[in-house]
């Protein structure tokens, strides 16, 4: 196998400079990452606010160590394209692992070094170097890198019988049959918090008649919502059982895409297998808390639910040319740009890349002239449906100042430190999620680096303008783990990585001699297995309620009985009578609609889903959205402005994520309705007050 990797020695050298430099990167921020001193916030903050903001300079160092990465990357590979020189030593590969092994492994020798990462890159470097003089009295022309080319199509099998295997897996793993176990789990330990805030609270203001982005705030994009009003899953508590069918069925559809997407580029249903085991171990079973991940949606796939869609039309037209692909790619993006903004607009930045690298890829089936139409094609369809989807978030009315604003306001006016983890964290404390960021960082360069290479030459492969796309698209959604740099995060965008990596592996052991059947079974057999057992084994570890784990027994189960009809968990009697008289309560105050309620809780959301009541504000939940003072004063404003008939609002300090304090923001709303307003006793946990003028009116 060395000699094999020998033949390509630029392969090696290149890749020993994009693990030196993207350790260098590592230590940047292990080193400098981390601010010394406060960074004073753009806007006041609450107690909540300050609690979670916590700045870094994790974003700058990302973006600039990227730039630098690639271009060094893409002048490396110029350069050993140009490098000739008259005969010598043949290129000693195992010097060039080494010299790769000493870099990856450095920091996991030295872990509790702030500078192991920077001494490994300048190693790396320093071993770089010695290979390139040495190869200047070595070997006559080096051959340019070469891009990983899937196998040929005669290797391929039917998709409809190469089906049946992932079928069977995402039936097994992935679907779950009993999706109130979810639900329970979700409202006893945080009361449907996550939901909430992803798409429920949305959903219910939409079904109200509020315009979202313009009246109500979506996080998380617009999409869900209205897919959750049209399904009619804004109703009662139970609506949130049908939101978890949604994003159970949603994830099987996605895998099931993805192994369609690696089955036509690969060209080999079982390495196809393999590519769908190791997205499913990594991004659905790996570092997920203990618990079953889809009790985060944010962090499922429901937030990237058509890229790989989409990757699948850009294969498809990076082998034909067919213009007529445009508007398939553009109603793609635009349904990406509905269903979660931020992730769409790396999609789009990756697509745009994407036909950038095919104006200039030597591939047959393009032609500028071809291009350009498929690129026409893609705005018309990428307007047409973002378009005609923002209108009916905005209740039919086109979208406006107000609109973009609200739609943009977590991207601009929320970040800058909220919620912030550093990277130097992570290194610290995770040697596996360091590792598996290492990798994915150097696989990203590398890809964009083949493609910039390949761009200035002109010499690009088929798959070139692919991988750039989809390595481009990678480091877009890794911002995610930059921002909040968790282990966990980093699984949550994995998915990028374990397509290339997948295809690189591919290509890698076509050049290798057939191994020996083990068993009877081939390698890729043998990993699918491994991986299998490893799937159950997590799963069966998080109490995950699919249909493999339920071969365990019922009692697996400890959050709830699998067969009730009850909407609550009876397991938690007093939180659920709390609920019930608070949800009862609401719903009697808003007298079917005719008098004005506003609620104000940590967890208000799933009480005006069971009352059918709308919310009153732009937020819900609505404490745990205060994050700056300026967002107390929209509600006091409204109070003041737009007084409701009753207020329902938790006085006492609830439960919240992270045991941060919302005092400051419920005494400021007190403050604003001590003159207008009476207390009428409580509901649950709620205070109850009514408006002055119709209690003295009432009486």
């Amino acid at each position: 196998m060395l000699e094999r990797i020998g033949a390509y020695p630029g392969a090696l050298l290149s890749l020993l400079l994009s693990l030196s430099l993207v350790q260098g990167m590592l230590g940047l921020w292990a080193v400098f990452g981390m601010a010394t001193e406060r960074i004073p916030p753009t806007h006041a903050l609450t107690l909540l606010g300050a609690a979670l903001y916590q700045p870094d300079h994790d974003f700058p160092i990302y973006v600039l160590g990227i730039i630098a990465c690639v271009v060094m990357d893409a002048l490396l590979s110029l350069m050993l394209a140009k490098t000739q020189n008259a005969g010598g030593a043949p290129f000693n590969p195992r010097v060039a692992l080494l010299g790769c092994e000493i870099v990856v492994l450095l920091p996991v020798l030295l872990p509790n070094s702030s500078f192991a990462h920077l001494l490994a890159c300048v190693i790396g470097l320093a071993w770089l170097a010695w290979q390139l003089r040495s190869l200047r009295h070595g070997c006559s022309w080096l051959p340019t890198v070469s891009e990983p080319s899937t196998a040929p199509a005669g290797q391929n099998t039917g998709l409809a019988r190469s089906l049946s295997v992932p079928l069977a897996i995402v039936a097994l793993f992935v679907f779950v049959p009993w999706p109130e176990a979810l639900v329970w789990q979700s409202f006893a330990g945080d009361r449907f918090h996550h939901f909430d805030f992803y798409a429920m609270a949305p959903a219910l203001a939409y079904a109200h008649g509020l315009r979202l982005a313009s009246d109500f705030y979506s996080q998380y994009g617009v999409g869900w919502p209205m897919v959750l009003h049209w399904l009619g899953a804004t109703s009662s508590v139970t609506s949130y059982t049908t939101f978890v069918r949604l994003e159970v069925l949603v994830g099987c559809a996605y895998f099931l895409t993805l192994f369609i997407f690696l089955h036509a580029w690969l060209r080999r249903s079982g390495h196809a297998t393999v590519g769908l085991l190791v997205v499913l171990l990594l991004a659905l079973f790996t570092n997920t808390g203990g618990y079953p991940k889809w009790l985060w949606p944010s962090s499922t796939v429901m937030r990237y639910a058509f890229d790989v869609a989409l990757f699948t039309v850009l294969m498809a037209h990076a082998r034909s040319g067919a213009a007529r692909l445009g508007p398939l790619a553009g109603a793609l993006l635009g349904l990406q740009l509905l269903f979660a903004l931020d992730v769409g607009l790396y999609l789009l930045l990756a697509f745009l890349l994407y036909l950038a690298c095919a104006l200039r890829s030597n591939a047959s089936a393009h032609s500028n002239r071809a291009v350009l139409q498929f690129a026409c094609g893609a705005g018309l369809g990428l307007v047409l449906v973002a378009g005609a989807g923002f209108t009916l978030a905005n209740q039919g009315d086109i979208p406006g100042r107000i609109f973009w604003t609200g739609l943009t306001k977590s991207i601009f006016a929320y970040s800058g430190g909220i919620a912030n983890m550093p990277i130097a964290q992570t290194l610290a404390y995770a040697t596996g999620a360091s590792l598996l960021l290492l990798a994915m960082l150097t696989l990203y360069v590398r890809c964009l680096g083949n493609a910039l290479s390949g761009f200035l030459t002109r010499r690009m492969s088929t798959d070139m303008p692919l991988r750039a796309a989809i390595a481009a698209y990678g480091l877009g959604t890794l911002m995610l783990f930059i921002g909040r740099s968790h282990e966990q995060n980093l699984m949550h965008v994995c998915i990028p990585f374990c397509l290339l990596a997948t295809q690189s592996l591919v290509s890698i052991s076509q050049r290798w001699a057939a191994s020996p059947l083990w068993l009877g079974l081939r390698r890729h057999e043998l990993m699918s297995l491994a991986l299998v057992a490893a799937i159950w084994m997590q799963g069966h570890s998080v109490h995950y309620p699919n249909l493999a784990n339920a071969l365990f027994g019922h009692d697996m189960f400890t959050h709830a009985p699998l067969t009730t009809s009850d909407a609550l968990p009876t397991r938690a009697p007093k939180l659920a009578a709390e609920f019930g008289a608070a949800s009862d309560a609401i719903r009697s105050a808003s007298g079917g609609g005719q008098h004005s309620v506003a609620v104000i809780g940590y967890n208000d959301t799933a009480y005006l889903m069971q009352a059918g009541v709308a919310p009153y504000f732009s937020y819900s939940p609505v404490l745990a959205s205060l994050l700056f003072q300026e967002q107390i004063t929209e509600i006091t404003q409204r109070i003041e402005n737009a007084p409701p008939e009753w207020i329902f609002i938790a006085a006492e300090q609830e439960p919240t994520l992270y045991r941060e304090s919302t005092a400051d923001s419920v005494r400021r709303i007190l403050a604003s309705m001590e003159r207008d307003y009476v207390q009428q006793g409580s509901a649950g946990h709620f205070q109850v007050f009514r408006r002055a003028a119709t209690t003295v009116k009432s009486n």
